[in-house]
């Protein structure tokens, strides 16, 4: 398909994902260059979820004050799902085919294990990550959906309606990893030039590295981006900061001193301070998915024509 004309316009920038790979930090950087504009939100979740995506709405949702296209500028959203769903790459292509896509991925045991802790915060998800993860080897639905896009996109529908609520539905997390099959996907309708794929490894180690091919890949100057990435998306602490600042209050305080003994007090004060702590990923399940990811990680680097910046039993928890 001809890419349309960028018009009065930026021209579209998305970053696709993926989730727990650094795309809120990504998103923060970007925005620090002049020619890179927001949209009225980060996520702004319109291919996954709007019924009819058309172009003209699609801009619409532009921050306000956006200035008309000028020389090379962009509009720049971060939805982290849509790399994960079949359904959305079309319908990217089908409204934005000038788009410029990026997509940060990360060592998938990792990733998938921070997913399943970040639902396990939110009060939305009760099963360990082992039962989780077992579950959805048994039966991974997104991969069984992939060829019905009608089908899958109502799952996904129902599952964000349902976060929340304590009562969600159909989460996976180890599909977020397998990464050649979702860039796959992409290269179907998209061109190959048009798809920057980064990784998070590199990106936290090395981000002066990563803002100089994302100034090529844009043809923009990377000065405005160099410096580091920018310490966002700290919403697990600011929980903690939000439960312990209640009992900081000195009124708090000394009622809690007269009718709660010490021990107990001990026992909430370490409760709160490691609240944002993930456990430990169990060894067994560590194994179990490196050998699960093993075969795709090895398409994805004939895929991508490198190295990946990790191996098989190479896994971070944090």
């Amino acid at each position: 398909m001809k890419p349309l004309p960028v018009m009065d316009h930026p021209r579209p920038l998305v970053i696709l994902g993926a989730a727990k790979a650094g795309t809120t930090s990504l998103h923060e950087l970007l925005l620090r260059h002049p020619a890179i504009h927001p949209f009225s939100r980060k996520e702004l979740h319109y291919f996954d979820v709007v019924d009819e995506p058309t172009r003209t709405d699609y801009f619409a949702h532009a921050s306000e004050g956006l200035p008309p296209s000028s020389g090379n500028t962009w509009l720049l959203e971060a939805t982290p799902s849509y790399l994960r769903l079949p359904f959305v790459p079309p319908r990217i292509a089908a409204v934005i085919p000038d788009a410029k896509l990026i997509a940060v991925l990360r060592e998938p045991v990792s990733r998938a294990h921070a997913d399943w802790f970040m639902h396990t915060t939110n009060g939305d998800e009760r099963r360990s990550f082992m039962e989780a993860a077992i579950e959805e080897l048994r039966a991974p639905v997104f991969a069984q959906l992939a060829s019905d896009p009608h089908l899958c996109r109502a799952l996904w529908l129902r599952h964000l309606r349902s976060l929340g609520t304590g009562l969600i539905q159909a989460t996976t997390y180890l599909i977020g990893g397998l990464y050649a099959d979702q860039l796959t996907e992409y290269l179907r309708v998209f061109d190959r030039r048009q798809i920057l794929v980064l990784f998070f490894e590199e990106l936290i180690q090395d981000p002066d590295a990563a803002a100089v091919q994302i100034g090529h890949f844009l043809d923009l100057d990377p000065a405005p981006i160099l410096g580091g990435l920018p310490k966002v998306n700290q919403a697990l602490g600011q929980r903690t900061a939000k439960m312990a600042r209640p009992l900081m209050r000195p009124q708090t305080r000394r009622v809690l001193r007269r009718t709660i003994p010490a021990a107990v007090r001990r026992h909430v004060k370490n409760g709160i301070r490691h609240f944002d702590r993930p456990p430990e990923l169990d060894q067994a399940a560590a194994e179990m998915l490196a050998q699960y990811y093993k075969e795709p990680n090895e398409r994805l680097g004939e895929l991508l024509q490198r190295s990946l910046p990790w191996g098989h039993h190479r896994v971070n928890t944090s």
